[in-house]
């Protein structure tokens, strides 16, 4: 995108916070979409961990290279976010366990699949939401991710699996 060179040359230049807003804004709704996918629908906890990778991007915009878009590595600091999130706190099993409580009175399909989503590994939720929610393709994926193409392919395999099963479990 022409327009996010532009404007990563301005912060870099001129440390125009302008710039920067304007990349923020250009990209604040993907990702918390991303986020909230991630995360059962939780809108203030994608918004926190948005608000962390758009802080954290700030921070490491000298060290973007621009050997991919910076879509592309800005959902890579999302990664670690998520990642990092993941391992400092209980909040996946607390929110498991809550959806799972209310799933008899929720019939909605987009509340039965978050619920599932939450029950398959974060490594594989991580592949299915980039693949097929955001749209990269598997190459990009495994780039994003640091892991081998196959690797992508097999565990969006697996997990569209699971998915298939545990949604499948869920209707009856």
């Amino acid at each position: 995108m022409t327009k996010d060179v532009e404007l990563i040359a301005r912060i870099l230049m001129d440390d125009d916070q302008q710039a920067f807003e304007a990349l923020v804004q250009g990209h604040q709704s993907r990702l918390r979409a991303f986020f909230r996918k991630m995360c059962g629908g939780d809108e203030m906890l994608a918004d926190d961990l948005a608000q962390e990778t758009f802080l954290k991007a700030y921070r490491g915009i000298k060290n973007y290279q621009g050997q991919a878009q910076f879509v592309t590595w800005l959902f890579a600091i999302a990664k670690n976010v998520f990642y990092e999130h993941i391992r400092r706190s209980e909040a996946f099993t607390d929110m498991a366990e809550e959806n799972e409580a209310g799933a008899e009175s929720q019939q909605d399909l987009k509340m039965d699949m978050a619920k599932c989503m939450l029950k398959l590994e974060p490594q594989e939720r991580m592949v299915l939401t980039l693949s097929y929610m955001e749209g990269l393709s598997q190459t990009e994926v495994a780039e994003l991710m640091s892991i081998p193409l196959g690797t992508v392919k097999t565990q969006a395999l697996r997990a569209k699996e699971k998915l298939k099963t545990l949604l499948t479990e869920n209707a009856r």
